[in-house]
């Protein structure tokens, strides 16, 4: 906050400390609510991770650009919960599909229109 950075945190509900309370140095709320803005994605519930590999990449991917193009934000963090939370599975092909997932998502974010 002492550079002054207005910042946006987005992640899925897995991993919402990880983006939050972690981060800050074990604070629950933002140190500065003018310049911080927490995004919060709902996963959906389901019996295993492997499952649904992609888990909410698609919605973070979307919402981060959506925060990036704004203009609005200097820096922002973003977690995709999915190779983590399908790796921890041990499933395999699932893993490589959420990974997959992944680099789609940032390859696509972080191109120009």
């Amino acid at each position: 906050m002492e550079l002054g950075l207005k910042q946006f945190r987005l992640t899925e509900t897995q991993k919402y400390p990880h983006v939050t309370f972690f981060y800050n140095g074990g604070y629950r709320e933002p140190l500065d609510s003018s310049m911080e803005n927490y995004h919060l994605i709902a996963s959906d519930k389901i019996p295993s991770f492997a499952d649904q590999p992609a888990m909410k990449a698609g919605e973070i991917r979307n919402k981060a650009v959506e925060f990036t193009r704004s203009g609005e934000y200097q820096y922002g963090l973003i977690n995709f919960a999915n190779a983590d939370m399908v790796g921890h599975t041990g499933d395999f092909q699932a893993t490589v599909h959420a990974v997959e997932t992944i680099d789609a998502a940032l390859n696509s974010n972080f191109k120009h229109d």
